[in-house]
């Protein structure tokens, strides 16, 4: 059991923000005065990597501590994360934690045959034996509905933006636990791309006003997609154009002809791509207001002595880059601006190192292994990620390390120096009877490999340099090494893949 004196976690997950998108991570053209005040009392990750850029599947492995072959949630129309699973509240609990998980959960998707989810309710027996739940099945819309243990609505997506009702519910949860030590898993929604909801409607008026925006301002997109009402228009359009969901204080703090665009936006979209850059850094802008209450809020209440929060993302956001109108706003590909999110450790009282800058590689699935070494709790052997604690703790080392990337077709590696990146060209499924007995040709092809050091864009495909043979030798080996100590046998055999094959 847990004594008084035990760390309460605050963990912090938004929605969509990519690493590049804070005034600490070099970008300053992003306000973020809370962010940086932590990254400035804190330890800043620079390589944190999602291990698989969607939202579902990365969630999942948050709560399991596995990769997404392995909890078989591996894109957002899986199936909801089966209950078998050890899960982080279940580690928390029996630690005599109190467990919260407030905001965003889409773990998965539920089943037609499951009718009690309607609205976004998750029942009791779907939660992964979370304790106290405030939360919803995963955003599908703008507002989405926050509901309490029993599925009372608590918010319905009005008055107040969502992030700023969630917040509200953890600082209650916090206070009711008194002495009892807690972990808070707050999930905000934003800055992930404007969904439909209760204040925005796709309508006959909607697709006329963007069709006649999209003239009016010049942003090249075909006028074919208007008439025919297409459903991309919801990514490709920057929704805060032609609804209020955005508190136009926020977007007033931005002057978005003085916005860059990163160079690897195609030219024919970068002013499209300026309007979104605005939206997006308008919602980090509101968050970063949020994160400035909870230190408010600890403070005032002495939990800033004995709290350790932390800040990430489940994915980053391509925002145009290397884009098509297919993949506009979006991330799951082996890019960093997709993979990459911001990673920061807050803890005075804690030991957890002040104003540090760690380019240790982390992935999602160090998260549970890390917390729970946070806590004394043993880490169980199977789980494939490990405890970095050592890296934000007391001398903050450095480690070097391997990071195991995926989303199907692709798998990916990262040393935090390159990016190699390889493409499944045979169909997922069962792999057939002759497949398994027999050697089959390769059924797969090289991405890229990028240095991530020198170019964080993403422009420069180094996989043709003679000089970094012994680099992408390296990095395959690993790559399928980590593939089979992980199960993801699926993969390996169905392409064929073999550790000595490159080219």
């Amino acid at each position: 059991m847990a004594s008084k004196k035990s760390l309460n976690v605050l963990f912090i997950f938004s929605d969509q923000h990519r690493w590049s998108a804070l005034n600490c991570y070099g970008n300053a053209e992003v306000i973020s005065p809370a962010f940086d005040r932590m990254a400035e009392e804190g330890v800043r990750f620079t390589h944190a990597m999602s291990s698989c850029p969607v939202c579902a599947p990365v969630r999942t492995t948050l709560q399991t501590g596995l990769h997404a072959h392995q909890h078989n949630v591996r894109g957002n129309q899986s199936p909801w994360v089966g209950q078998h699973f050890r899960s982080l509240a279940d580690y928390f609990n029996d630690a005599g934690y109190e467990t919260c998980f407030i905001g965003k959960a889409h773990w998965g998707k539920y089943m037609f045959y499951d009718m009690k989810w309607k609205g976004g309710f998750v029942p009791p027996e779907r939660r992964l034996r979370w304790k106290h739940w405030l939360s919803t099945e995963g955003h599908v819309q703008y507002g989405e509905k926050v509901y309490d243990d029993a599925g009372e609505v608590l918010f319905d997506g009005t008055g107040v933006p969502e992030a700023t009702f969630e917040t509200g519910l953890a600082f209650d949860f916090i206070r009711q636990c008194g002495d009892k030590p807690w972990i808070a898993h707050l999930d905000w929604g934003p800055p992930h791309t404007i969904q439909p909801g209760p204040t925005v409607k796709y309508n006959d008026e909607y697709y006329a006003r963007g069709r006649q925006l999209n003239r009016d301002m010049g942003f090249n997109l075909p006028d074919e997609l208007f008439v025919e009402k297409d459903p991309r228009l919801k990514l490709l359009m920057p929704q805060s154009l032609l609804f209020d969901i955005v508190p136009q204080r926020f977007l007033d703090m931005y002057d978005v002809d003085s916005i860059t665009v990163d160079p690897n936006v195609p030219e024919q979209y970068r002013k499209l791509a300026r309007y979104h850059y605005h939206e997006y850094y308008a919602l980090i802008t509101s968050l970063d207001e949020e994160l400035a209450r909870i230190f408010e809020f600890l403070r005032q209440t002495g939990h800033d002595r004995d709290t350790l929060v932390v800040y990430t993302s489940d994915h980053g956001d391509r925002i145009a880059a290397h884009c098509t109108l297919e993949k506009f706003r979006t991330k799951s590909s082996p890019h960093q601006n997709s993979l990459r999110v911001p990673l920061m450790f807050w803890g005075p009282g804690l030991g957890v190192g002040q104003g540090k800058v760690n380019q240790t590689p982390f992935s999602s699935v160090d998260f549970m292994p890390t917390l729970l070494d946070c806590i004394g709790v043993p880490v169980d052997v199977h789980l494939p990620g490990e405890s970095l604690k050592n890296c934000f703790m007391g001398e903050c080392r450095e480690m070097e390390r391997h990071v195991l990337l995926s989303l199907d077709p692709w798998r990916a590696i990262t040393d935090g120096r390159y990016l190699y990146a390889i493409r499944s060209e045979a169909k997922a499924g069962p792999v057939p009877v002759s497949t398994r007995k027999h050697a089959v040709p390769p059924a797969w092809t090289p991405i890229h490999l990028i240095d991530m050091q020198e170019d964080p864009y993403d422009m420069q495909n180094l996989l043709e340099k003679p000089e970094l043979q012994a680099v992408r030798e390296r990095l395959h080996t690993e790559l399928v090494r980590q593939l089979i100590a992980t199960s993801d046998h699926d993969f390996v055999l169905r392409t064929g893949l073999k550790q000595r094959e490159l080219f």
